[in-house]
């Protein structure tokens, strides 16, 4: 006893510490190192288990080292910090070893280990945490205090006799050699706790009894941990073993079967030579079927293939018969699947069938017959599948030789079938295009005999913009012959079609968008010409290719289609028609303005004095007579934009004197009709840049409409504002906005852009009393355009309808600034 109480009091002291501490820092490195060693070879759970265990052990021997260290250089109190640490890097070393050895033994749930290893250091960490300061705060009282003998050593002592007890009793059920090994380790570590508790040597805060035990048992690990990996080794060099002579076994039997297989395989190649010589589909058959029955040795063969039109009905287009027999397709032998329910079967259930014995049967005997076999005997029927489609089935017999058919002939006939089925495809498809192709040109050649049969020039660009093809018209029209159009841009063939768009010459015309229309001059001739986009379907696959690879959108221009048509004819009937109207309109003006002189003097009283009814006569007919003159005027109008630009004397204009003076004009129209009118003017009104003469026309057409197209009792809004933003151009700084608004009949949604068409008149209840030419809103539209401006209408069926127009502000707006051009805002009713 002597001897082991000198031991543990070396192992005590600063030197024999630490070579207690560098002796247990080998033993675990040593099980570290093979358990990582062997992990590298062969991942394992229980080596991932050994590594992390053992690794904890050696950081936790690492540090304890290096306190050790610093005590014996003196750097540190050894008796102020070392104790609750080592006795918490105990209990840890032990919740791992328990962790890495005695619980994979148990078979418990896979949640249950990591609750156990977390739970236990969590709360041996809590525990350091709170202990060491205790013991820091009551040795800095007391330094005589002993820490083997503190009430801290009883509570870590228990804990790990607790746990290595539990270990040893589960570890005395298991019976084996490594068991004991660990048995006698976790033993060793119990006895030195025990001993630590009951008789704890007389030593300063030193547990020599766990020391002791540590240094037996750490090796004793050591030598399990060998062990399992030697025993690892072990297993894996059987299994190796094993697993040669399995391959020389496979090896020995693939030599038996490479010679069959190098057959089988030369006749796939053979075949597959054979059956892509050939986009023809009898030929392709028949060297098909001559090529599986000489490879399955059988006597009979043939291929029936299904009708294009129908699911039922079969025609044997080859066969092979080595006795001869007449050509198969000349036989046109044709047979229904109803019939042979073999045949059926196979087709629909996409499987060989392979019979090798057979009772005699009317079913059997009728499907021998197809191959022109009277007698009976085994039979292979595979059937033709290509992409999930049944194209027909091919049938082998034997019924002469009796010969059995093997698996290997059966895997044979079905390698081919798939081999060949993209043969006969490819031949169905060849025959399929060829047909396409030659319905194709006969529609080609009928349109093309159709388009140079029409009056109408027609000429079809590519996506770029260059002529591909044009048409006999288009040659006459344009008195130039079709080989000096071919490859010419055609924005440089018909510049004066692209320069009314405002396209350059020479570069791709701006058709992108959609459809372009204009008439033209070319020469003495006037031509109507028409241009639409041809644009990719979307439902085109390669449009859809388009936009899943993002290359683009899936409408890809292909090209355009333009259409000319002289109507030098239509054009001078028209001129003709608007120099009649023009003299026409000129020669009416003349009279109506003497009638309407006369008128004034009459209801002035020149005349002599006129009583109520006469003047009310009066005043009718002096209404009817402006409204006659203003028809007159619009038809003027409209003839001289026929001739010549509108010329328009564009100075600042004041809108709200312009208004005033509409208005007021209106006066008489507005009590005929029991209207009420209302001026809205908004504050400090910048001048315009217009036309006062054409803006005046602007207000007079809006206000005659809204007038007509109101029911007596109603009410006519009219004003303008001010609005910031771009309204007519990107830098402009802001526009005005003009309105007139009634509450009339209203307009029809689909007719509310016609209305702005010459000599249109939508259909109104009011109709009779508001006729008129239909060239108002025309005109309207025409002087908005002309002096940068844009007029569009809202309007609702029985609500009313508001057109609004824009004007561009005067440029001398900012030095304007007379009281009397920006009058205040006004509401005025005219009843």
């Amino acid at each position: 006893m002597s001897v082991i109480f000198e031991l543990i009091a070396q192992l005590s002291r600063p030197p024999g510490g630490l070579v207690y501490h560098l002796i247990t820092l080998f033993a675990i490195e040593a099980s570290l190192g093979m358990a990582l060693g062997r992990w590298r070879r062969v991942p394992h759970q229980r080596l991932s288990r050994l590594i992390v265990a053992f690794g904890g052990l050696l950081l936790a021997r690492g540090v304890l080292v290096a306190l050790a260290l610093l005590s014996q250089m003196g750097f540190l109190t050894f008796s102020a910090l070392a104790p609750p640490l080592e006795h918490f890097f105990d209990i840890a070393a032990v919740i791992l070893l328990c962790w890495a050895f005695v619980l994979p033994t148990l078979q418990l749930d896979a949640k249950v280990s990591p609750i156990f290893l977390l739970a236990n250091l969590s709360v041996a960490t809590a525990l350091c945490l709170v202990l060491t300061p205790l013991w820091w705060s009551a040795f800095s009282l007391d330094p005589t205090l002993n820490y083997s003998r503190h009430w801290q050593m009883i509570l870590w002592e228990c804990w790990q006799i607790l746990l290595l007890g539990l270990a040893c009793s589960v570890l005395m059920r298991r019976k084996s050699e490594e068991q004991s090994l660990l048995l006698g380790a976790f033993g060793c570590l119990l006895g030195g706790h025990l001993l630590q508790l009951f008789y704890p040597p007389a030593l300063l805060h030193i547990a020599g009894w766990e020391r002791l035990a540590t240094l037996v048992a750490y090796p004793l690990l050591a030598v399990v941990v060998y062990r399992s990996v030697h025993a690892e080794l072990d297993a894996s060099r059987e299994e190796l073993r094993s697993e040669l002579s399995s391959y020389v076994q496979d090896m020995m039997t693939i030599s038996k079967e490479s010679l069959r297989q190098r057959q089988e395989f030369s006749t796939l190649l053979e075949t597959g030579r054979m059956v892509n010589a050939s986009l023809d589909l009898a030929e392709v058959l028949q060297r098909a079927v001559d090529s599986i029955a000489l490879g399955t040795n059988a006597d009979y063969g043939v291929i029936a293939l299904l009708e294009p039109s129908s699911d039922d009905q079969m025609r044997v287009l080859v066969g092979y018969d080595p006795l001869g027999r007449p050509d198969w397709e000349a036989s046109d032998i044709r047979f229904s699947l109803s019939r042979h329910h073999l045949i059926e079967h196979a087709i629909r259930r996409r499987r060989q069938i392979i019979f090798q014995e057979m009772q005699e049967s009317s079913q059997l005997l009728a499907l021998h017959a197809l191959l022109g076999s009277v007698e009976m005997g085994p039979l292979i029927v595979q059937p033709l599948v290509h992409k999930g489609e049944s194209l027909g089935v091919i049938i082998l017999s034997n019924s002469r030789t009796k010969r059995r058919f093997t698996q290997e002939d059966g895997r044979l006939c079905e390698a081919l079938a798939s081999q060949m089925t993209a043969a006969i495809a490819n031949a169905r498809l060849y025959q399929h295009v060829t047909e396409l192709l030659r319905t194709r040109q006969e529609e080609a050649s009928q349109r093309r005999a159709i388009l140079e049969s029409i009056a109408d020039g027609v000429v079809v660009a590519d996506a770029r913009g260059r002529i591909i093809m044009a048409n006999a018209a288009a040659e006459r029209i344009f008195e130039t012959s079709r080989a000096e159009l071919i490859g010419r841009g055609i924005s440089q063939v018909y510049k004066g079609l692209f320069q009314e768009e405002g396209a350059s010459p020479g570069v791709t015309p701006p058709f992108r968008a959609g459809f372009l229309q204009s008439t033209f001059d070319l020469g003495e001739k006037t031509i109507r010409a028409s241009l639409a986009p041809v644009y990719l379907p979307e439902s085109d696959p390669s449009a859809a290719l388009r936009r899943d690879s993002g290359q683009g959108p899936g409408r890809e221009l292909l090209g355009t289609v333009a259409v000319f048509r002289d109507i030098t004819r239509e054009a001078e009937a028209e001129r003709a028609k608007s120099r009649f109207i023009a003299t026409v309109s000129h020669e009416l003006r003349t009279p109506m303005t003497s009638v309407k002189g006369y008128l004034d003097l009459l209801i002035g009283g020149m005349a002599g004095e006129i009583n109520a009814t006469q003047k009310r006569f009066l005043s009718t007919i002096k209404i009817n007579a402006d409204r006659m003159i203003n028809i007159i005027n619009n038809m003027i109008y409209i003839s001289d934009l026929d001739r010549a630009p509108l010329q328009l004397g564009v100075k600042p204009t004041n809108v709200a004197e312009q208004l005033n003076e509409a208005v007021a004009a209106m006066r008489e129209q507005l009590e005929a009709r029991d209207l009420a009118l209302s001026l809205e003017v908004a504050d400090d009104l910048p001048p315009a840049r217009a036309d006062p003469t054409r803006l005046r026309q602007i207000l007079d057409n809006l206000l005659s409409n809204a007038c007509k197209f109101t029911y007596p009792g109603g009410q006519i809004r009219i004003g303008a504002r001010f609005c910031e933003g771009d309204g007519m151009e990107e830098d402009s700084a802001g526009f005005l906005l003009v309105f007139v608004a009634d509450t009339g009949v209203g307009i029809a949604p689909e007719e509310q852009e016609r209305i702005f068409e010459p000599f249109y008149c939508a259909e109104s209840p009011l109709e009779v009393e508001a006729a008129g030419v239909g060239v108002g809103l025309t005109i309207v539209r025409s002087l908005v355009q002309a002096h940068g401006g844009r007029i569009w209408v809202e309007s609702e069926p029985g609500q009313g309808s508001v057109f609004y127009f824009t004007l561009p502000l005067s440029e001398q707006r900012d030095q304007i600034k007379d009281s009397h051009l920006y009058p205040q805002k006004e509401e005025s009713n005219y009843e």
